[in-house]
């Protein structure tokens, strides 16, 4: 309900003319972000299939407002088997039954199969029992050797199986927001690409934050602003289609968690 203004007294040094019309609104417990911090983990996502070569790992964050803000991190994508390989060579000399296949090139945990021998060769691949983990790729995808069953010469193609099976950190970088932190892939020439999932970002102590604030305005107003954390709040780059409030903690030792802040603009 609209409530009216029965006097009106116009301040020394007001830029608003007579006939201008007061403006008036009061935001209360707005939700803002926690402070920003370092990048921790990558979720696992979408695997894709056929990968050449290991990809490569970015960090984005939005391109413009509050939001542009983060460095220095960097990640690398590890490998698995994800898609059951095909026979390249079926070996000789083997024990005929079932049979564990160890894959033996590459760095990092290597993959295992389950399969097949009869007459002494490998009829059957039948499917995967541990994908793996490879910082280095196989040396030759469309032929890599493996163990197991007592069989010699025995190689799989792994040019259709080679999935992103996680993700390591291996700088976190800073001031890195909360939430609105993206990876992506590029390279390694896969037939499916893989997905990244959430990227996990660990506020730091000290840490400041902001948020954007989109609303329609005059050309000219003021904001004021009250946090319900121990802290400072202050607006910056106002326009007429909003402004950015910018948080930080009162103490360097202080880790700003996500909380309220409540704010009113006079025009």
């Amino acid at each position: 309900m609209a409530r009216i203004v029965h006097a009106l007294s116009m301040l020394n040094g007001t830029v608003l003319a007579e006939e201008d019309r007061m403006a008036h609104g009061h935001f209360a417990d707005q939700v803002t972000p926690a402070g920003n911090g370092t990048i921790t983990a990558i979720a696992a996502g979408t695997a894709g299939a056929g990968y050449q070569t290991i990809p490569t790992v970015a960090f984005s964050v939005p391109a413009s407002g509050a939001k542009n803000t983060g460095s220095g991190a960097a990640a690398t994508a590890v490998m698995g088997v994800v898609a059951v390989p095909t026979i390249a060579s079926a070996g000789s000399g083997g024990t005929n039954g079932a049979v564990t296949l160890t894959g033996t090139t590459g760095s990092g945990t290597k993959f295992q199969l389950t399969g097949t021998i009869a007459g002494g060769v490998l009829t059957a691949i039948s499917a995967i029992s541990v994908a793996g983990a490879y910082t280095a790729m196989p040396s030759s995808l469309t032929a890599e050797p493996v163990t197991g069953g007592s069989l010699t010469g025995c190689t799989v193609n792994l040019s259709a199986a080679m999935g992103v099976v996680s993700y390591t950190v291996g700088t976190p970088g800073s001031n890195y927001p909360v939430g609105f932190v993206t990876a992506s892939l590029s390279g390694g020439t896969p037939t499916t690409p893989a997905v990244p999932g959430a990227v996990t970002v660990t506020s730091a102590a000290g840490a400041s934050s902001a948020m954007d604030v989109a609303l329609l305005l005059p050309a000219k107003y003021v904001v004021q602003a009250t946090p319900a954390f121990d802290g400072t709040v202050w607006a910056s780059g106002k326009t007429q289609a909003g402004f950015i409030l910018n948080f930080s903690p009162r103490l360097a030792a202080t880790t700003l968690a996500a909380s309220t802040v409540d704010f009113t603009i006079d025009a």
